[in-house]
């Protein structure tokens, strides 16, 4: 061997990246030190177009198979030209697959023929390992393995267009587990991941192998059926519902789950998967009302008059988990010195496509779908994180709280609000939960029961809209609350109408009896200030003195119109 090709190969030897000469024909005529390192054989084993001994295929970096002609080398060798930066997986027949980089020039002889092909490629197998771990820990829950939200969609869209193509039928499910919540209060959030990934087990052994079955997040999971039918999704739901019927051993003891499980069909209820994935979810709140545990989607059901209740249900649940559902907070000052010792949380749905959704719209609806939990959940915690920030700034305002009936006599509450405190580290007295004199009489006992463990973590209470109801005297005196709030539709009319300011008094003077404050809410005029003013009343709330506004424009407010005081 000439010296220059002595030194030429001396070169390629300590070169990194494997190299590989092939002549015309095909056959290795040189092979450096990494490239026998990397396939660990020698030259004449990794002669040919063919793949080399012990390796099954070529495969492109999507997984499927190279054909011959995209072979970087012999792709080079047919095109007379540089093949750059190819991503080429050799399989073997154990199923190991060895990822290379790989470049291809052509030499060419005098006569412009290809006379050698000189590739250069770089073992990038852990590089690609590690991307294809992140890409599948983006793609897959990480808890139960199952694909996201993202895959889901992504599979759902490709089984859309199948269908489409093909002209076969499309069946897509979404299931959630009842009272899952429950179980994570109860037993903890270890129980309830064992819960989510024993149910992904079960669920995933009674489907196919061409379906695809993902965790949308929580406690709710969808499967999207190729080739299915109404009968046949039907079917499915039947079998998924049974295999969640067995208990489950959880902490030592068995523990029983239903599910509900909604079905949407392409194209009936959908042409795309966005469409149809809502519609599944409308059709599992429907099923929760069902002996089956399972519903289809009814559109005759879900329309009426234009306006889609079981759809602002679902997508309510949506909005909860996507940070739709805002908090707005309205002053309520001292009537004396016009110090703002609190604000009212009020929640605000922004829909992103409806707009603002009314609270008297959105409100009922939580209700009825059983989201009135994570509505109340969501609006403290909030607000407990918005008090901790103005007390940072030196601005000690307490942020009251509405509660639903659902939420007084939850038997979770008290576990709840207590979680809320110590989630976000905020001090009891900085929230105040706001409840009506109705829900005290709908079941005093359970109500009062419920008030006395709020009382007892140190969160302030107020009896809401008072006047409108049916208090009993004997509840009120017991009740630990430092506050009355006179419904607005007395506060509207005092000034115009006698026997409601008579009211406006009596509340008044009985508050006060009893040893506790009272808020006039509802002012909208300067005559009905003074009015309130003059009966002695303690605090007010109302357009008159400031509107519902974001958390950032309290601090402004105040310091143009108003002063802070420590918490009563």
């Amino acid at each position: 061997m000439p010296r220059e090709e002595r030194d030429l190969a001396t070169i390629y030897d300590a070169m990194a990246c494997g190299v590989i000469v092939r002549d015309a024909a095909g056959s290795v005529v040189f092979a450096n030190a990494a490239a026998l390192r990397i396939f660990g054989r020698p030259p004449d084993q990794l002669a040919g177009t063919e793949p080399p001994t012990g390796e099954e295929r070529r495969i492109r970096e999507d997984g499927t198979l190279m054909p011959d002609d995209e072979v970087p080398n012999v792709a080079a060798q047919l095109r007379g030209e540089p093949i750059r930066n190819v991503m080429m997986g050799m399989v073997r027949a154990d199923g190991y697959v060895r990822w290379l980089l790989v470049d291809a020039v052509p030499v060419k002889a005098s006569d412009g023929s290809v006379s050698e092909v000189v590739s250069s490629f770089t073992d990038v197998t852990d590089r690609k390992k590690a991307e294809q771990e992140l890409l599948r820990q983006t793609l897959h829950d990480q808890l139960t393995g199952l694909p996201n939200r993202v895959l889901l969609l992504d599979r759902l869209e490709q089984a859309v267009r199948a269908s489409r193509r093909l002209n076969t039928p499309l069946a897509l499910l979404v299931m959630d587990l009842d009272r899952f919540r429950q179980v994570n209060d109860s037993l903890g959030h270890e129980a309830g991941d064992a819960l989510l990934r024993e149910t992904a087990e079960r669920v995933r052994s009674e489907l196919r192998d061409t379906d695809t079955f993902a965790r949308l997040g929580g406690d709710e999971f969808a499967i999207v059926l190729p080739g299915s039918d109404q009968e046949g999704a039907a079917r499915v739901a039947q079998k998924v519902v049974a295999a969640l019927q067995r208990p489950f051993e959880v902490e030592g003891g068995a523990l029983e789950v239903s599910t509900s499980i909604g079905i949407a069909l392409w194209p009936r209820h959908g042409e795309d998967g966005q469409t149809l994935l809502r519609r599944a979810d409308i059709a599992m709140y429907n099923a929760k009302h069902t002996t089956e545990g399972f519903a289809i989607y009814a559109e005759e059901a879900a329309e009426e008059d234009g306006s889609n209740q079981l759809a602002l249900m679902a997508e309510l649940r949506h909005g909860l988990s996507h940070d739709e559902v805002t908090v707005m907070y309205q002053p309520i000052i001292t009537m004396n010195s016009r110090a703002v010792t609190r604000v009212e949380a009020l929640a605000r749905w922004r829909h992103r496509e409806r707009g603002l959704v009314p609270p008297a719209e959105f409100i009922p609806l939580a209700e009825r779908s059983g989201l009135v939990r994570s509505l109340f959940e969501h609006v403290l915690v909030t607000t407990l994180r918005q008090c901790n920030a103005w007390q940072k700034l030196g601005l000690p305002l307490q942020g009251a709280v509405n509660l639903s009936m659902r939420n007084l006599l939850d038997p979770e509450l008290v576990k709840s609000v207590s979680a809320a405190i110590e989630r976000t580290g905020a001090r009891p007295e900085l929230v105040g939960l706001e409840i009506t004199e109705s829900m005290l009489m709908a079941d005093p006992q359970r109500a009062m029961r419920a008030v006395e463990g709020l009382r007892s973590l140190g969160v302030q209470l107020a009896i809401d809209d008072f006047g409108v109801g049916y208090s009993s005297l004997a509840y009120l005196q017991r009740l630990p609350a430092y506050a009355v709030k006179i419904d607005r539709s007395f506060v509207g009319r005092m000034t115009r109408d006698r026997s409601s300011e008579s009211i406006v008094k009596l509340i008044i003077e009985l508050g006060h009896s009893l040893g506790m404050k009272v808020v006039a809410e509802g002012i909208e005029d300067r005559a009905t200030w003074d009015a309130l003013l003059g009966l002695r009343c303690d605090a007010a709330q109302g357009y008159y003195i400031a509107k519902p506004m974001v958390a950032e424009a309290i601090p402004t407010w105040l310091a143009k119109e108003n002063q802070t005081t420590t918490i009563n």
